[in-house]
């Protein structure tokens, strides 16, 4: 055996190491890319400008969009010019119930806010 020789004992070591690394990263992949929008069950619609209220409750700010035509930009403005984010999943359990959360075009119209559930395979 040369000094720059593994021994193949330990070859067989690092390879089923790897080999298990390997394995669970494609599983986490799998489960993460895999959760696909058709588990998703509608519930009902969300109120923006009601969400204003209740996240910034006294401070009278009004819903406005920053871009036009994109679900990501709604906030919630205060006389001041101050905009504050909406935190549509939160405003959906309060809605609905626990978990309940918030999905752009889930059972709504494409490129709106709706509240969805999540089907639990049983």
């Amino acid at each position: 055996m040369s000094a720059f020789s593994v021994p193949r004992r330990e070859l067989l070591g690092v390879a089923a190491v790897g080999v298990l690394g390997l394995v669970a990263a494609i599983v986490i992949l799998v489960t993460v890319l895999g959760e696909d929008r058709a588990a998703e069950q509608p519930v009902g619609g969300v109120d923006l400008a009601e969400a204003c209220a209740q996240q910034y409750p006294g401070e009278g700010r009004v819903l406005v969009q920053k871009e036009a035509g994109n679900p990501y930009t709604w906030a919630c403005e205060s006389s001041a010019g101050d905009q504050g984010g909406i935190e549509v999943s939160t405003e959906c359990a309060r809605l609905y119930g626990p978990g309940v959360y918030g999905s752009i075009g889930g059972g709504g119209e494409p490129g709106e806010w709706y509240c969805v559930s999540r089907q639990v395979a049983s």
